[in-house]
Order: C-alpha cells, then structure tokens, then sequence
C-alpha cells in the first residue's frame, strides 16, 4: 500500500538522491583537477629549489652535529690515550715494578686463604662431623 500511495514521492526523491550524489561526484572530481593543476607548481624550478633548501638544511645540519661531536671525541680519546701511549715504556716497567712489588703480597693472602679452610674443613671433619652424626 505504501509503494501504491507514494510512488510518486519515492521516484521524485531517488531521482534528487542520485542528482545530489552525480553533483558530489562532479565536485570531487573538479576538486582533485585542480589539486593535480596546482601541483605542477611543485615541478617550477624555484619549488624544487625550496625542497632542495630543507634538505640542505637537515641534511647539512646533521652532518655538521656528526663532524662536531666525532671531533670532540677524536679530542678526548687523544687526551685520554696519547699520554698513556707516548709513555709506554716508562708505564709498562712502572707497572712491572708494582706487579712485582704484589706478588709476594698475593701471594701471602692466598696462602692464608687455603690454610684457613684447609683447617676450617679438618676441624668440621674431625669435631663437628661426628657430633652431628652421632
């Protein structure tokens, strides 16, 4: 009964439905014309020199923070090595002459370990041991 009593209407109002969505479309599409007209700017020679600009810019400015920071470090690592290194033959019998003076000081400590748990062990073996197992 619905189709019957308002046929009419419902042509009339499909027929504007479909003219609204043709007249969207055809904006849409005068839309993206013109967006694909103005982007043949980007290709004029002053654009590309703009884009070619702002690369510089980053690009040119990380490699300069690189340089800058490789050069303090390269500064560093010279002051740290060079004197160590310039002077090796005076370190290494400096350092000779301490290895020397330890030994028998490590020595020492290292025997004093060994007999304390040499003792610590004949003491838990031969008194507690067997108090405990009994």
């Amino acid at each position: 009964m619905y189709l019957e009593n308002y046929k009419g209407f419902i042509i009339d109002r499909f027929t504007s439905i479909f003219d609204s969505m043709g007249r969207i479309n055809e904006l849409t599409g005068m839309m993206w014309e013109a967006i694909g007209r103005l982007s043949e700017v980007f290709r004029s020679d002053s654009a590309m020199q703009i884009t070619s600009d702002i690369i510089a810019i980053f690009a040119n400015a990380s490699l300069g923070a690189i340089d800058i920071f490789l050069k303090i470090v390269t500064d560093f690592k010279e002051m740290l090595v060079l004197p160590f290194t310039e002077k090796y033959r005076n370190n290494q019998r400096e350092f000779q002459g301490w290895y020397d003076a330890l030994v028998p000081i490590f020595d020492s400590i290292a025997d004093l370990v060994t007999y304390t748990f040499s003792s610590f062990s004949d003491v838990y073996t031969e008194h507690i041991s067997p108090f405990l197992t009994e």
